[in-house]
């Protein structure tokens, strides 16, 4: 687990739990990777008004992002998915989709960190 002085980040309790430091350091490594043009896929979509492509991006996002345990961003996954589904407006999208890279940026630092920690 990762914790700061405003809380835990991340908790790495369920990848731990496997007892696999190499596929624990591969999956946030996945993470890291493939992550930051998920993001840009759900801008464009969010741009585009296409509210069904960027629920599905929202979701596979949160299932990937979940075993990482971050709660905030889990939560604003969560709730830009239902929220598309649900054809809601999109500035509030729009202001979601900041919080959930401000959220993400935040969580891609603190596992570099942590990753750089393990392959010593």
């Amino acid at each position: 687990m990762n914790n700061t002085s405003a809380g835990k980040i991340f908790d790495l309790s369920i990848l731990e739990a496997m007892e696999d430091p190499e596929y624990t350091r591969d999956m946030i490594r996945s993470y890291l990777s493939d992550t930051p043009s998920e993001l840009k896929k759900m801008m464009l979509a969010l741009q585009k008004s296409m509210l069904a492509e960027l629920a599905k991006i929202a979701h596979k996002l949160k299932s990937g992002t979940a075993v990482f345990q971050p709660p905030r961003l889990v939560v604003l996954l969560d709730e830009i998915e239902k929220n598309a589904k649900s054809q809601a407006g999109c500035p509030e999208l729009k202001q979601k989709y900041s919080d959930i890279e401000k959220e993400y940026n935040q969580l891609a630092g603190a596992l570099r960190s942590h990753l750089r920690e393990l392959e010593k």
